[in-house]
């Protein structure tokens, strides 16, 4: 192997095994559910450090980030939980849960509340929308972000590509097969 190709299987082994070192940041297998055209992806953050991605597929360019949870929750084998009170101006999430984990509150008397935000794509920066999560519409690709806690945003995530770490495999066993003949 020449130094060009060790550089390459180098750069690329590296890239995929210390980007997880960065601070906040975490590998996250997405968990699919649902069928369809479009998908958006929906993060779940739970104050007690567990993170859970999901890629929502769906058919209506109509959908919002509201919607998403919905088909989340209607989901029996799924086993996520949502709780939210309508309101005149949509619904406000007061609990969600999954695996196992379910937290819930409003805000009220300083307790934590579900937060929610959003960006375009996994490279987006999470930012408040300027509508709530019922009139958020969730295009195609997008994020959709829910924290539980005072208002801190969501932690940033890596979702390995697929077939990334069988290119990384398969380059390496091709490295190690290749004989020097002097």
């Amino acid at each position: 192997m020449n130094a060009r190709n060790s550089l390459v299987v180098g750069a690329i082994g590296a890239g995929l095994f210390t980007t997880g070192l960065e601070a906040e940041v975490i590998h996250v297998e997405p968990i699919e559910v649902g069928s369809g055209l479009f998908s958006s992806f929906v993060q779940v953050d739970f104050q007690i450090g567990e993170t859970f991605v999901f890629e929502v597929f769906y058919n209506d360019g109509a959908t919002s980030s509201f919607d998403l949870l919905l088909t989340l929750n209607a989901d029996e084998q799924l086993g996520f939980e949502l709780e939210y009170t309508p309101f005149d101006f949509g619904p406000f999430v007061t609990g969600l849960g999954y695996e196992g984990i379910f937290e819930s509150g409003d805000g009220s008397n300083g307790e934590p509340f579900w937060g929610f935000w959003a960006k375009d794509h996994i490279d987006g920066t999470w930012a408040f929308p300027g509508a709530g999560a019922a009139d958020h519409l969730a295009g195609n690709g997008s994020w959709s972000g829910w924290v539980f806690g005072n208002g801190q945003s969501p932690v940033d995530v890596i979702i390995p590509a697929p077939g990334a770490a069988a290119l990384l495999a398969g380059l390496l066993v091709a490295r190690g097969s290749r004989r020097r003949v002097r």
